[in-house]
């Protein structure tokens, strides 16, 4: 059993330090995907008291995906056999062979689902049904039946060598429920094997989007009418002098504050976007600011990006507060990924400020 003990803690270190093993510099969206494995190891049949020990070659062949980078499911074909003795009775049972479907809980992509991640911790648990292909040299007098239930729980580690390749060690528990002859067959017997598995769907890198030239509306110019100075006399000429026009000023603003993907904190980019949005609002004192914020819908949920949105909002409101423009002249809303002001889908993690004077 030390070779389960020393995967059990390889498994705990691994995800203890999840969050460094992975490449940082890096943002990727989500895809759904599939892929397809193969696996060969070993494992250890403790059928009853009077058996010993013995270790069996076992291998799989897997077909599965991911929904969620945190959340999958595999169908396995899974193939092992034993040999025994009984009564004196030498049995050997070859091919083992039955389907299970296995729950796979990505950690990795629990803690850090916005990264491609160079190393995956899964945690697995499912079930399924055995056969036996052959039976040689078995007693005429077992009871011994066909297909049987069993169950299994266990981790894997994979290795991400690239975007399409993953290497993986596996391993755990599995419970085939048997019995021969009245004696109690149902017992835990350990698995490890090593694999490949081959990502069939596609994961998009993207890169956070760059800040765009803020949009800014401006009203037509006003003009002031000059009247033009009387003559004082038909002899003197009539001198006519103009008022210079006023500065044109605008009376609107539109802001755009681009956040990166799941992030809500004011940033220096951020922060840039802020001193402009608090800058126009002294120098119009009467203006009012609107601030609405967004999620993508090309990632997360409707719920999750609702709250992203109100968090982006919220920090925007707090760093003009700060700036020195009264809440009072703030207003907020929220739209999560319900509305998608920009045609580009990263774009739209943004919250948008339309100051306005009335």
């Amino acid at each position: 059993m030390k070779l389960f003990k020393t995967l059990s803690i390889a498994t705990l270190l691994c995800t203890a330090t999840v969050a460094q093993a992975q490449t940082a510099s890096k943002e990727y969206v989500f895809k759904p995907y599939t892929f397809i494995g193969v696996q060969g190891g070993i494992t250890n049949t403790q059928l009853t008291e009077y058996t010993y020990k013995k270790w069996a070659p076992q291998g799989a062949l897997s077909f599965g995906g991911y929904f969620l980078p945190y959340l999958g499911a595999r169908l396995q074909a899974n193939s092992f056999s034993w040999i025994d003795h009984y009564n004196g009775h030498s049995m050997l049972y070859d091919t083992y062979l039955g389907p299970n479907v296995d729950v796979l809980l990505n950690i990795s992509g629990l803690v850090r689902p916005h990264r491609f991640n160079r190393l995956d911790v899964v945690l697995l648990a499912g079930g399924g049904l055995t056969y036996p292909l052959k039976q040689q040299k078995f007693p005429a007098n077992a009871d011994a039946s066909l297909w049987t239930p069993m169950v299994k729980g266990g981790a894997q580690l994979n290795l991400n060598v690239s975007k399409r390749v993953a290497l993986n060690l596996e391993g755990g528990m599995q419970r085939v429920f048997n019995h021969f002859e009245g004696t109690d067959g149902d017992k835990f017997w350990p698995y490890a094997m090593l694999g490949l598995s081959f990502r069939l769907g596609k994961q998009q890198r993207t890169v956070a989007p760059a800040a765009t030239p803020v949009v800014q509306e401006v009203i037509e110019e006003q003009h002031v009418e000059t009247t033009p100075v009387q003559p004082v006399a038909e002899e003197k000429k009539i001198v006519e002098e103009k008022k210079p026009e006023p500065k044109a000023v605008p009376a609107k603003q539109t802001e755009n504050v681009f956040f990166r993907i799941g992030r809500a904190a004011i940033g220096t980019q951020q922060a840039k976007d802020a001193d402009r949005i608090a800058q126009w609002a002294k120098d119009h004192p009467q203006a009012t600011i609107q601030l609405t914020g967004y999620a993508d819908k090309g990632t997360g949920t409707a719920r999750v990006n609702q709250a992203i949105s109100e968090r982006r909002v919220a920090a925007v409101k707090d760093a003009l507060v700060k700036r020195g423009i009264k809440a009072s002249r703030i207003a907020t809303e929220a739209k999560g990924d319900t509305e998608q002001p920009f045609a580009e889908n990263n774009k739209n993690r943004v919250v948008i400020a339309i100051s306005e004077e009335k």
